[in-house]
Formats: structure tokens, C-alpha cells, sequence
């Protein structure tokens, strides 16, 4: 495909690399895609070049779930490039939001990337097929927009692209689009959990319907999480994956998970809100800086939040790994304060709570107090009741730490009420049992 375009597929990763560097370089400096010029391009005519450009793009899909990254980028770039000399076609969307996915989370480029992405959806706005315009819609908002706009934006995007999927055929886009509408929910403030949970159950049903067992194994994870926190699961504990979605028991070790990518992040959840800090430092410790550079939505920025409060409580225990637990914390640390500088929005409040356990790693009582407070009053005025019930939650544990027990006392029943609005049962009366055995 590279060839029928003069394109000469380097022999080695190190050449694919320099390729992509100099391809990314190029466009950059005389064919990047703005809204302008974009409305003046023609229509490509010639069905031969159609076809072409339609099979590199998709060529990248398959790079791209074959995990060849350069490959994947090599792809995207030409498939941009194309556009600016041949014309659009009913893909030339899906290589933009492609593109933006790569400036973004390769490149750290969150000034353009959003720019094209919004273009992405403008171009799919005006083409004529439904069925390829579920791909950009997709990207363009889970792995783009997401990050710089609030996750309640995106909605109606995945819900466009699971409408487009289902009724022109595209069942995979048009399930994609239904995950990532669904899963986005548990981030959002309009909508409890147990009304996640019954949106959950329709749309596993509803996808094995349609023979889509991989995107069901990946909305089981998250439904599973549901289940956990309303007390659903059907087993005696909290943090384990298991019941009537799932069994990680089972999945995991018989390597039938959909993808330690995206199990990886629901874990790290699960483990956090349950109260299992050890758990979720040593989780933490063996994943390392496993991030991935591209398939990344605004869970994976939560992810990031999840791994690093644990490390930073288990830094300041007795544990004789502290050190490295603190080592680790910083490098997330870091990453969430880059992610936020650059625009973030979604991770203003999370990153507040983080540099709150930080402070009380460092024994600054006074800055962990100020930082707690204000990502509780971020997360309460935004009605995210997930959130400031785990804030509330955390500062009621280093409260008692320093010896403030009527504080202490006072955000812990903060922390019922907002995980009671949330519709967490199960954690509700895991915080009551606390309160019981403090009084006793």
C-alpha cells in the first residue's frame, strides 16, 4: 500500500522511527489539516486513489490493534499527507482523528491535537457515509477531546457513533461507540450507579447479541466495578473482580481478558476505593510506567490518579519499601501535573488530591490540609460525588493521623454522604462499620 505512494517502508525499527520523525516534521511544516483548507479540497474522483487511501487507512487500523506503533504512526502520517495531494475521502476523517490521537499522546501536543480532532468530527459532519464516520467520532472524543474537555461533552458523540454503527452495519464502531458512552458515565455527575449498573447490564446484553464478545469482555470489567460498589458482586469481598459479570480468577490467569490495557485501570479503582492501599502500591510497583502511548482515554489520566495516592500512603508507613513506593508516586505525580498544566480539566480536581497525600508524605500538615479541602470543594461544586467522597475519605485517615479525631470523625461522615448520593451501598456500609468500630 506504502509503495503504490512512493513510500519505501523502512527495514528496521530504528529507520520506521526516523521515517515517522520526518514524515511527522513534514506535515507539520506544509501539510497540517486546518478547517480553511480543508474546505477548499475536492472530493477525490478517481476510485483507484479512493481505494488506496481507504486501504491505508485501514492498513493503520490493523497496525494499530496489531500493536505496531510506528507502523501505526508511519500510516496516519501518510494517510494525512494524502489528503493535502490527492483530496478527501469517506476515511480522510478517521486519519485525522488518528493523527491528533498521535500529536497528542506521542508528542504531547494538546494546543493542535484537539484542533484537529474538532475538525475530524466537522469533516465526518459533511461525508456522506455513516459507516465510516464511527471511527472518528470515536477517537476524536475518547482519545482527544476527552482530555481537555469535561468527559459529559463526549457523550453525545459515542452515542452518535453507536446510532451510525448500528444502522449502516458497522456493529464494531457502533459498539465502541456504546462502551465508551457507558464506561464515561461512571466520570460523569448526572447519574448514579445503580442507574449505571442497569445501563451496563443492557448494553453487555445487547453486544453479545450482536456477536461483539471482545467489547463485551471489556463494558464486564467496568460493569463488574458497578457491581462491586453497590454491593452486587456476589461474593464476600470488595476488591476482587468477581461475580456476575466476571471472574478474574478465571480470565485472567487462563489469559482471557480482553486486554491487560484496559483491565489494568478498573483494577486500580477498585483497589483504591476499597481501601486495600498495599494491594494497589504493590499493583503499582509490578505495572510500572506501563502506560499506553495511544489507546488512551480519560480513564487511563484517572489511572494515573489511582496508582499514585496509594504509592504516596503506603510511602509514609512503616513499610520498608516506602522509598520506592515514593520514587514511583512522583513519576505519576509528575505526569498528572504535566497533563493538567497543558489543559486537562478533568484532572484539576484528582491532581489537588494528590499533591494533598504528597504534602502528607512529606509531613506538611498544613499544605495536605489545604490541598484536601480544595479538592473537596473542586469536586462538590461539580456534583462528583465519587470524588469527594474519596477525598473526604483520605482526609478523615490523615486527620486521625495527626491526632485531629473530631475532624477526623466529621469528614468520615462527610465521605458516607457523598458515596450514599453516588450510590455506593456496599462502601457506604463499609464506612459505617468503621465508624462503629472508632465508637467502640
Amino acid at each position: 500500500i506504502l509503495s503504490d505512494f512512493g513510500v519505501k517502508l523502512p527495514t528496521n525499527r530504528r529507520m520506521l522511527r526516523a521515517k515517522v520523525w520526518w514524515t511527522l516534521k513534514q506535515i507539520r511544516g506544509r501539510y497540517l489539516p486546518t478547517e480553511e483548507s480543508v474546505q477548499n479540497m475536492p472530493q477525490v474522483m478517481d476510485p483507484q486513489v479512493s481505494d488506496q487511501m481507504e486501504l491505508m487507512q485501514l492498513a493503520g487500523t490493523l497496525a494499530f490493534s496489531a500493536d505496531k506503533t510506528y507502523l501505526y504512526m508511519l500510516l496516519c502520517c501518510e494517510s494525512v499527507k494524502n489528503i493535502f495531494v490527492h483530496g478527501l475521502t469517506d476515511t480522510s476523517a478517521a486519519s485525522i482523528a488518528s493523527f491528533a490521537n498521535i500529536l497528542m499522546h506521542f508528542y504531547n501536543d494538546f494546543k493542535t491535537s484537539p484542533q484537529l480532532a474538532e475538525l475530524a468530527i466537522l469533516i465526518a459532519d459533511r461525508q456522506q457515509s455513516k459507516f465510516n464516520e464511527t471511527q472518528p467520532l470515536n477517537t476524536a472524543n475518547h482519545n482527544v477531546l476527552g482530555w481537555v474537555r469535561p468527559i459529559s461533552s463526549t457523550l453525545k458523540y459515542h452515542q452518535r457513533a453507536y446510532e451510525s454503527g448500528i444502522a449502516s452495519g458497522n456493529v464494531n464502531g457502533g459498539m465502541v461507540g456504546k462502551l465508551f458512552c457507558v464506561q464515561a458515565q461512571l466520570f460523569c455527575c448526572s447519574i448514579t450507579l445503580p442507574e449505571l449498573e442497569g445501563k451496563f447490564r443492557e448494553g453487555v446484553a445487547e453486544m453479545r447479541k450482536m456477536n461483539q464478545e471482545f467489547m463485551a469482555g471489556c463494558a464486564c470489567i467496568v460493569w463488574q466495578v458497578v457491581l462491586n460498589l453497590i454491593g452486587k458482586s456476589g461474593n464476600p469481598g470488595t476488591t476482587k473482580l468477581i461475580g456476575e459479570a466476571m471472574d478474574e480468577s478465571i480470565e485472567l490467569y487462563q489469559q482471557k481478558m480482553p486486554t491487560k490495557v484496559f483491565y489494568g485501570p478498573w483494577k486500580s479503582m477498585v483497589l483504591l476505593f476499597f481501601g486495600d492501599f498495599f494491594a494497589a502500591a504493590e499493583d503499582a510497583m509490578r505495572r510500572g510506567d506501563e502506560f499506553p502511548k495511544l489507546a488512551v482515554g480519560m480513564m487511563h489520566g484517572f489511572e494515573a490518579v489511582f496508582r499514585a495516592i496509594p504509592l504516596f500512603i503506603m510511602a509514609r508507613s512503616d513499610n520498608a519499601q516506602r522509598a520506592k513506593y515514593k520514587k514511583e508516586a512522583m513519576k505519576l505525580l509528575r505526569r498528572v501535573r504535566t497533563w493538567v498544566k497543558k489543559g486537562c480539566i478533568n484532572l484539576v480536581g484528582p491532581h489537588q488530591l494528590i499533591e494533598a497525600e504528597y504534602a502528607a508524605s512529606q509531613k506538611n500538615a498544613n499544605l495536605a490540609r489545604s490541598y484536601f479541602e480544595m479538592a473537596i470543594s473542586s469536586f462538590r461544586k461539580d456534583n462528583f460525588h465519587q470524588f469527594s467522597g474519596l477525598s473526604c475519605e483520605l482526609y478523615s485517615d490523615f486527620l486521625s493521623e495527626i491526632g485531629d479525631s473530631k475532624g477526623s470523625q466529621i469528614y468520615l461522615q462527610g465521605a458516607i454522604d457523598d458515596y450514599r448520593r453516588w450510590g455506593a451501598a456496599r462502601k457506604v456500609d463499609f464506612l459505617k462499620h468503621k465508624v462503629a468500630h472508632i465508637s467502640g
